[in-house]
């Protein structure tokens, strides 16, 4: 069936998939017709600008980045689905298949341990820098003689601890800035922001549990609890006094205790300065509704420690300050 590319069929297929164009056009619709709208994404202020035939076929209402994102996540969906890992390259079978391919054609499990392979590189980098600068290459140095030309040139091994390099970057930063250092920067800290709200839609990815309990999981301070059921968490500080009180003393039931930044209440407050930030309490008491916050008598100096309380009581929870001593003793609570 041939499709007549017409003003007739852009307005029922406007109509039909609610596109609002940004542009009026005049009745010269024709399969070629740049049609521009808002992409469709929520949180993108994009706009697309495509053929009409290409829109008409694809149905596909987003901007070039989102339709890129998209298709990048649906590639990735298909290889999940059919090889169980992210990317092909993961997959044993694809790994294999490329190895045998390289063993029938080169001899060898990789290209790179051909010789031929790489002699013929260097000559293709050797012919190209030539093309291009007419002449040739520069000697390509070894690890030991770069290593001694940064030491010669900046007395040290990492330039990066040279005073004049670090002296030099803090001048590029202060004439672009206006600071000695990037991170103070207003417009970097909102870019960071910015581009975190994007990709995990909170202003700092350590408010993310998954993200915040990756984070903890990789410190080396915490331990291993272990519940009379057997049941082990990970926790850190003065925690298993605690927990121990909490099982042994107050009788309350393993099931209704919750430990973890992935399982704990979402809690919001904001500091002295009025910078917004997630809390997560150390322990959770599921049954009585309580948040429990352990604490040594030096810890509990700390700033925000009694904002975190007051913000956790504002959404209904109750919640207390157990303050323990090296030896396991509470020494104070604050209700």
């Amino acid at each position: 069936m041939v499709i007549k590319f017409n003003s007739e069929l852009l307005e029922s297929f406007c109509k039909e998939y609610n596109i609002n164009l940004l542009e009026k056009l005049d009745d010269n619709i024709t399969c070629n017709t740049k049609l521009s709208a808002k992409c469709i994404n929520e949180t993108c202020n994009e706009n697309f600008n495509k053929k009409f035939h290409v829109l008409y076929k694809s149905k596909i209402f987003t901007c070039k980045k989102c339709t890129i994102i998209a298709g990048q996540q649906k590639n990735k969906n298909t290889v999940i689905n059919k090889y169980g890992v992210e990317f092909i390259n993961q997959a044993l079978e694809v790994k294999e298949k490329k190895k045998q391919t390289f063993l029938q054609k080169y001899g060898v499990d990789n290209v790179a341990k051909n010789i031929d392979i790489i002699n013929k590189i260097k000559d293709t980098i050797r012919i190209n820098y030539i093309n291009k600068y007419n002449e040739n290459p520069p000697k390509i140095l070894t690890v030991e003689e770069k290593n001694q030309i940064i030491v010669d040139k900046y007395g040290t091994l990492n330039f990066r601890s040279s005073d004049y390099i670090k002296n030099k970057i803090k001048q590029t930063v202060m004439e672009k800035y206006g600071v000695d250092h990037i991170s103070k920067s207003k417009d970097i800290k909102l870019l960071k922001i910015e581009n975190c709200l994007t990709k995990y839609g909170v202003e700092y990815n350590a408010q993310r549990p998954d993200i915040a309990h990756k984070m903890t999981s990789s410190n080396f301070m915490l331990k291993e609890y272990k519940f009379p059921s057997g049941r082990i968490d990970k926790v850190q500080g003065y925690e298993p006094y605690a927990l121990n009180d909490l099982i042994n003393s107050y009788e309350i039931n393993e099931n209704d205790i919750i430990t973890g930044v992935k399982n704990v209440p979402e809690i919001w407050y904001y500091d002295i300065n009025q910078q917004k930030h997630r809390h997560f309490v150390d322990i959770f008491i599921e049954a009585q509704n309580k948040c429990i916050e352990v604490k040594s008598s030096w810890t509990v100096k700390m700033k925000n420690v009694f904002i975190k309380q007051d913000a956790a009581k504002a959404l209904g929870y109750l919640y207390e300050i157990w303050v323990y001593n090296e030896k396991g003793i509470i020494i104070e609570k604050h209700i």
